[in-house]
């Protein structure tokens, strides 16, 4: 990550026709060594949630605290506003992170069931209040056309709702349907601009109830971990969770050839299952003991009360060394 930040910063100023995003209206916003700005913008959200996830003590150092920096800085040019609303929602979960392990049991449990609520208000307020805060972040308020994309994808969706059009098989540019959406919005497109949109269309409810319950199963896991205290343990994949469902609302982060986050997102599941694995593992090794303990004193039990009692032989001189 600090590579690609420091090639990014080199190449802008070195090359900055290939560092800055040339399409209209973006002419100033970075892109240095990836594809677009968004791109850009989404890699360093990712590099400052590894170094915020890494525990306060590490993050005070001066080192940290300069890459910590460079993330940032290349975020703010890269000029990627959902990027930056992002970042800020990274941020108010690294506080969260921060009070809770620093708070009680009580206290964790209030702040678990009161920041879902909190979200979903600051969610609402966000929607309604969507015609005043647009044109401050230099936008409109059809996400640069994403709204128009939605309307035509979810209409390909109705058509084949249950397995939906195969992975990577819709996006053809000029061919197939997509071409449909292409003249429908006046411009190619190369997918949904929307991760859960993207994941009905090409893998239909099918594919989309399967990833749903498996991101469900990750938060009931961290759920249980929550509780148990393990707040350092659930971190990262929580981080991963979170980022996940923002990107993927105006952005598709999952079913893409060679993605990051994909693989981000299967190895944080494996973790959290893993975490949750060792406790439940020494509970069914005590299970399985107490289990073998009832179980042999039953036997021995059971042993006493039908032995037959036997005759004892005494014998007098030398036959006393021969007790039976």
């Amino acid at each position: 990550m600090i590579a690609l930040a420091f090639a990014t910063v080199a190449i802008v100023v070195l090359a900055p026709s290939i560092g800055l995003d040339h399409t209209p209206g973006h002419a100033a916003d970075w892109q240095g060594v990836f594809t677009q700005k968004n791109a850009c913008g989404r890699m360093m959200v990712l590099a400052t949630a590894v170094l915020l996830c890494d525990g306060t003590r590490r993050l005070l150092r001066p080192g940290r605290l300069a890459m910590l920096a460079l993330f940032v800085f290349v975020l703010v040019m890269s000029g990627s506003r959902g990027a930056w609303m992002i970042e800020v929602a990274l941020l108010l979960l690294w506080l969260l992170l921060l009070v809770a392990r620093r708070a009680g049991q009580r206290i964790c449990l209030v702040l678990a069931v009161l920041t879902p609520l909190v979200s979903i208000g600051l969610g609402a307020v966000l929607i309604l209040g969507s015609h005043q805060l647009a044109p401050l972040l230099g936008r409109d308020l059809t996400l640069t056309g994403r709204t128009a994309i939605w309307v035509q994808v979810v209409h390909f969706i109705l058509q084949r709702p249950l397995l939906g059009y195969g992975y990577d098989a819709f996006w053809r540019g000029m061919q197939g349907p997509s071409f449909q959406v292409a003249a429908a919005v006046h411009f190619i497109v190369a997918h949904a601009h929307n991760g859960f949109l993207e994941i009905a269309l090409e893998l239909g409810a099918a594919g989309f109830l399967l990833f749903l319950l498996s991101w469900l199963r990750g938060w009931s896991k961290l759920w249980h971990l929550w509780q148990r205290g393990a707040i350092d343990r659930i971190a990262w994949p929580l981080a991963i969770l979170v980022l996940i469902a923002l990107y993927d609302l105006d952005e598709n982060t999952l079913l893409i050839n060679n993605g990051l986050f994909w693989i981000l997102y299967v190895t944080a599941l494996t973790s959290i299952e893993t975490a949750n694995g060792p406790a439940l593992g020494e509970s069914a090794q005590r299970g399985s003991r107490m289990g073998d303990c009832h179980h042999t004193t039953d036997h021995n039990v059971r042993e006493i009360l039908t032995k037959e009692p036997q005759k004892t032989r005494i014998f007098a001189g030398p036959e006393a060394q021969e007790f039976l």
